[in-house]
């Protein structure tokens, strides 16, 4: 086990995200525009700060390399800790689609989207799409995560992610992990979840299950499974 440090490091991929970015950036407009550096004093003559006066383009992106590869290194460590191969028991559901494991991460199920059961933007987004005010839209939320706790609560279960994902270091921007949910005996929770009907194929970003849950949650539609009988 990984000490914590490490582990939730990755809360703070965002940070890291946009430094990658920057330093991106900066080498491919350096050929085209004069960027300014860190301004420094002016130095006197014989000051030691003369050396450094003009301090460089390219020194500074050797500063930036030698201090995003621990960065780099942290957020390696902090996804290989969740080994495709371990088991993690879940000790509650936070919602239909966000599992909290027993070591304090919050896992989102990849591809399902479920009635929102807290106070959200969300929440409102929803409603206002749905013309459903907001107390439906919580019970609602709240029989699709009753669903999810049938299936998951205090269990055991295998993380699997998405290669889509892999340049977020498998987190969302809430720094939730990313995954695809088992259950021992194999069961794929996120397919249950939508195929039972409780409720849409999250289809906003790219996943490899897409068209398979697309299919789930029409045929669950069609059925009047879950949700849909609503």
């Amino acid at each position: 086990m990984l000490p914590p440090f490490v582990r939730h490091f990755s809360y703070f991929s965002l940070i890291l995200n946009w430094a990658l970015e920057y330093h991106i950036v900066l080498l491919i407009v350096k050929p085209f525009f004069h960027i300014p550096t860190i301004p420094l004093p002016s130095p006197s003559k014989g000051n030691i700060l003369s050396s450094v006066r003009n301090f460089s383009l390219r020194r500074n992106m050797k500063a930036w390399r030698r201090f995003l590869l621990p960065l780099l290194i942290l957020q390696f460590l902090s996804a290989a800790s969740y080994s495709q191969d371990n088991l993690y028991r879940v000790k509650r559901v936070v919602d239909g689609d966000t599992l909290l494991l027993t070591n304090g991460e919050r896992v989102r199920l990849i591809g399902v989207d479920t009635p929102e059961v807290h106070e959200s933007k969300k929440l409102y987004r929803d409603a206002q799409r749905t013309g459903r005010d907001i107390k439906t839209i919580k019970a609602l939320g709240k029989r699709a995560s009753a669903f999810t706790k049938s299936l998951v609560d205090m269990k055991e279960v295998r993380l699997e992610f998405d290669q889509a994902n892999a340049h977020i270091g498998h987190r969302d921007k809430y720094g939730r992990i990313l995954a695809y949910v088992y259950l021992k005996d194999g069961i794929f929770v996120n397919a249950e979840i939508v195929r039972q009907g409780y409720r849409f194929a999250y289809t906003r970003f790219p996943f490899k299950y897409m068209e398979e849950f697309r299919r789930y949650e029409r045929e669950a539609r069609e059925d009047k499974r879950g949700l849909w009988r609503e």
